[in-house]
């Protein structure tokens, strides 16, 4: 018996030297996929302008490789989704993790959720007048996938490809998280390996965005709650400063903004009573200590993105970098697969 425990143990340490072998022979295959196929990468010094849109046919699948805009979209989620309908039942029922205050960097945890309500209890935080909280969660288009009907879908699905946008895909391959914030709060510099269709239906945002390679490595950070994305170890006072070249725009009430996988990304909100660069496109400073004006006359900034899978974007025309960064960020994209890390 003893010779046969014995004979066990050396068997499964063999086993285990062959499976690292393998392990380590793949790390070469690995890099030459990084590598091989380099796409000619835009300048960081001189970004080129992002392009805008009167409606979604205008888009060409080129126009899928860079951010762009479409601007003044009609829709019934632009009349109808407001905080007293996301109050009312069976949606201000849902249990949602938030965050407390939208203010917070992210070393003290500023894109971590850190409390709990019921989603009624939250749209009445978020009416009050100098409101610091945030909402950010996909769980309500999970329990009612049917209300991604009110945005212009078929538009959608013609431009950026009708299989991403199924809505038994919601909760795999397609999330669709609403966001809430009062003037004041954002969410800080980071990247996720998905694209983004951003609706704005009330208030305005103003988004900072970076190409995948034009953030030096030594800024990236992997996120302290384990969630499929990255973040920048840059404070939020010194991101503009710190790059050489940034585009800054500003999203108003029916306008819809592509950001491509692994596009940087920050996003600052604004109320519908706040005042905006007189140009959506136009340069702006980006600062947590920005005197804004909190009067909310007009209510907060509302939004849905459309957070979809593009393999052949991610693995095929967008450059080494979205695909270091999928590598870096595997584990992670399996927790939230199989729903164990969801926000």
């Amino acid at each position: 018996g003893q010779y046969k425990r014995k004979n066990l143990s050396f068997t499964k340490k063999m086993s285990f030297k062959k499976k690292r072998r393998r392990y380590i022979a793949i790390i070469p295959l690995f890099v030459l996929w990084i590598v091989i196929s380099r796409s000619k990468l835009e300048n960081c010094n001189h970004l080129d302008s992002i392009r805008e849109f009167q409606s979604f046919e205008e888009i060409t699948p080129k126009d899928l490789l860079r951010p762009f805009v479409v601007r003044s979209i009609n829709s019934s989620a632009l009349l109808n989704w407001n905080l007293q309908w996301l109050a009312e039942s069976p949606r201000g029922d849902l249990l949602i993790d938030y965050f407390s205050d939208a203010r917070k960097t992210p070393e003290r945890g500023g894109l971590v959720p850190d409390a709990k309500k019921k989603l009624k209890v939250i749209a009445h935080e978020l009416s009050q007048k100098n409101s610091t909280v945030k909402l950010a969660t996909e769980k309500i288009i999970r329990k009612f996938p049917h209300l991604l009907l009110d945005l212009p879908l078929d538009s959608i699905r013609r431009a950026l490809g009708a299989a991403h946008f199924q809505l038994h895909k919601v909760g795999y391959t397609l999330t669709a998280p609403i966001f809430i914030g009062n003037a004041g709060g954002r969410t800080d510099l980071h990247a996720e390996p998905i694209a983004n269709l951003a609706f704005q239906l009330q208030g305005a945002k103003r988004w900072l965005l970076i190409p995948p390679h034009c953030l030096p490595f030594h800024h990236i950070m992997l996120p302290v709650d384990g969630r499929a994305y990255l973040a920048s170890r840059l404070h939020p006072d010194a991101v503009v400063s710190t790059l050489p070249s940034t585009h800054s725009l500003t999203l108003f009430s029916g306008d819809a903004l592509f950001v491509p996988t692994f596009y940087w990304h920050r996003v600052d909100y604004y109320n519908n009573d706040t005042a905006f660069p007189s140009s959506p496109t136009a340069n702006v400073s980006f600062s947590s200590h920005d005197e804004i004006d909190h009067q909310d006359r007009g209510g907060p900034a509302i939004g849905i993105s459309l957070f979809h899978f593009r393999p052949r974007q991610l693995f095929f025309s967008s450059g080494p970098y979205p695909r270091a960064f999928f590598l870096l960020l595997l584990p992670n994209i399996l927790k939230e697969v199989i729903g164990w890390k969801t926000q």
